[in-house]
């Protein structure tokens, strides 16, 4: 696939719409490279290969869209018979499936009418908001309540309750980023990423918590 900026009408900035050539027929797209590493970890856990991951962006809806449309140019993009997309909720997880499917519509590709349920049309289009059946929230939330068992996570409650003791609070809308970079910094390698620490299994993926993703994954 050729290299491709563009300028975005809205906001002017340059943006790249390089993505990987398709080599799968079923395709996961997410919102970054995090993810990307996070979503090739649990699938390994669960022994699924079949499925292409591919990183076009999240919060910036003229990069997302332009990369769709490069990645429907693709010589291969016929072959694809599954997509799935993922995104967090944030703030609002409605809003999030709204923001979704708008993005699918100026693409061109086939729009579910519900997360987790399948699309009309070719490819078949499945979106997942995470956490699932969450009104807001993201991926560090539900890797954080996977591990909310362990002894560490009481040191890690209790840091926090420190913190706020003295007067320092993280903002809300970060607080489970937070809590999840120090309960990576209680493992052997302290300074890793959300999806590094995935790949070196710091996250246990046989917990029910992930169920429903394997679930959607495993309907691709």
């Amino acid at each position: 696939m050729a290299d491709r900026i563009i300028v975005c009408p809205t906001c002017l900035e340059k943006i790249d719409t390089r993505i990987k050539s398709i080599s799968q027929d079923k395709l996961l797209l997410v919102e970054g490279e995090e993810d990307e590493r996070f979503f090739d970890a649990i699938m390994r856990s669960i022994g699924i290969s079949n499925v292409q991951i591919i990183v076009i962006g999240g919060k910036n809806k003229c990069l997302t869209i332009e990369r769709l449309r490069g990645l429907k140019n693709d010589p291969q993009f016929g072959k694809v018979n599954s997509l799935g997309y993922i995104r967090d909720a944030d703030e609002n997880a409605a809003d999030t499936f709204e923001s979704m499917k708008n993005i699918l519509k100026a693409s061109g590709l086939p729009i579910p009418t519900q997360v987790l349920s399948p699309s009309l049309g070719h490819p078949v289009i499945r979106v997942m908001v995470v956490p699932p059946n969450r009104p807001k929230g993201n991926l560090e939330d539900l890797c954080l309540k996977a591990v909310k068992g362990k002894p560490v996570y009481t040191c890690v409650t209790k840091y926090f309750k420190c913190l706020k003791q003295i007067n320092i609070k993280p903002r809300d809308t970060k607080l489970s980023k937070a809590r999840t970079r120090v309960y990576i910094a209680s493992q052997d390698l302290p300074g890793l990423s959300l999806g590094m620490a995935a790949q070196k299994g710091y996250w246990p993926f046989k917990s029910k918590v992930f169920n429903e993703i394997k679930r959607f994954l495993r309907n691709l």
